[in-house]
């Protein structure tokens, strides 16, 4: 018998793959978090940027994106799940403090609870740790065109003729700002659509699990012994790439659609001064965005301590809020296998430079549009 063509070997699986049981779900898992995620994302940093984040006069407030940057994924996700499972510190804290209360909650003080609160069937602390990690991109993404010596000079000229008339810096930001700012956002929220759907690291810590996304699906296959499988693999990161192509396409040709239609007349008519205008800057929406940037640094400092604190633990039962025990063995482990730890910064060093090459030839060589 002779040997299949790889084309007909992937075709053969794309055919299997509709048969599987787990895969419509998994698919809709995958899209539903990617989708969700990004408009969240998309909305705080919308938010946060009305508040005048990242323009010229509040141009320190985004000195501390970088620190956040910086944070890999699965180390957010990892602390994050540290802080939300049902034997993790958030509710260790609530049976100590609240101690006397728990004693007469319907579950047992000497063993967590059976709640979901990682790896949900819905995907929710998926979603949740996404979107915390998309955001200072997103914001580091939208400073570096606000601040642009052009673009800010321009813009702030826009907003100071829109408070002369009358209008909030709010809502003259939303009618002005934003509606030039967001298509300029097309490449990093093509960045981050794309890593949502296909992340597998942060899926597989956080993420459902019965099923699991596609992507966490089609790298168990690609990484199984058998090359039927392997075959399977490929053929989920197939569709799950055509899926992502296709929604983003969508999403285009949408906010083409509505920007040739009704919006430009919509986001141009004005509205009625006086009281609620001069009330927008006191609305409960406009203090929470402007709380938005010191929850989200809060939510980080969170994150890193729960790494830290967890890195010297040693015995720590549930409920108790402290470890019975502190060690340095995880360290030593660490230090022990140093082989590791070079290759990793190795690693990182050289793709940094050499992205960091990419970029200064591309600046140079290709046209200035």
């Amino acid at each position: 018998m002779e040997p299949i063509s790889p084309l007909a070997a992937l075709w053969l699986a794309s055919l299997q793959l509709a048969h599987v049981a787990q895969f419509p779900q998994a698919l809709a898992l995958s899209l539903a978090t990617g989708v969700a995620s990004v408009l969240l994302a998309l909305g705080a940093t919308a938010a946060i940027l009305s508040t005048g984040f990242g323009m010229r006069q509040q141009r320190d407030r985004a000195a501390y994106l970088p620190a956040m940057l910086a944070l890999p994924h699965i180390a957010f996700a990892l602390g994050a799940v540290m802080w939300l499972a049902p034997s993790g510190i958030l509710l260790r804290l609530v049976f100590t403090v609240f101690a006397p209360v728990a004693s007469w909650m319907p579950w047992s003080m000497d063993a967590p609870p059976l709640w979901q609160t990682t790896q949900d069937p819905w995907g929710l602390g998926l979603v949740l740790v996404l979107s915390c990690k998309e955001i200072p991109f997103l914001l580091w993404a939208a400073v570096a065109q606000l601040q642009r010596p052009d673009t800010a000079q321009r813009m702030q000229s826009q907003l100071r003729v829109a408070a002369t008339l009358g209008y909030s810096a709010s809502t003259a930001w939303w009618r002005i700002v934003w509606p030039q700012l967001l298509p300029r956002m097309g490449g990093p929220l093509l960045a981050v659509w794309a890593y949502s759907v296909s992340v597998v690291d942060v899926a597989w810590i956080i993420g459902p699990g019965a099923p699991p996304t596609l992507a966490v699906l089609a790298w168990q296959w690609i990484m199984h012994a058998d090359p039927a499988l392997r075959a399977q693999g490929l053929a989920a990161v197939m569709c799950l790439m055509a899926c992502t192509a296709v929604l983003a396409l969508l999403a285009a040709w949408g906010y083409c659609a509505y920007t040739l239609g009704s919006a430009p007349a919509r986001w141009t008519r004005g509205i009625v001064l006086g009281a609620a205008s001069a009330a927008d800057e006191t609305s409960l929406a406009q203090r929470l965005a402007q709380g938005l940037p010191k929850i989200l640094a809060v939510l980080y400092g969170l994150i890193f301590v729960a790494l830290l604190w967890a890195s010297f633990a040693g015995a720590w039962p549930f409920p108790f809020l402290l470890p019975q025990s502190w060690t340095f063995q995880a360290w030593q482990q660490i230090a022990i296998g140093s082989a590791a730890l070079s290759t990793t910064l190795w690693l990182g060093l050289a793709s940094a430079a050499g992205a960091l090459l990419l970029a200064l030839l591309c600046l140079e060589c290709l046209p200035q549009r």
